[in-house]
């Protein structure tokens, strides 16, 4: 799925999709334009079903969540 692919299915700019997923715009902003993360899309996927989004596990992890 493309960033743009995603905004598009669910209707939304780049701010409000990062409100959805909880994450920075500037976040989005580093995605690939041709695909976005694997984890992301699942997300967004879930997103546009209704359902609630799987969360990315932080545990034990230095790394911020894209």
């Amino acid at each position: 799925m493309t960033k743009q692919e995603a905004l598009q299915l669910l209707n939304c700019n780049v701010a409000d999709l990062a409100l959805k997923l909880e994450i920075s715009s500037q976040a989005i902003s580093q995605w690939p334009e041709k695909k976005i993360p694997l984890m992301r899309e699942y997300q967004i996927l879930d997103l546009a079903k209704g359902q609630i989004p799987i969360k990315r596990s932080t545990k034990n992890s230095n790394k911020a969540p894209i």
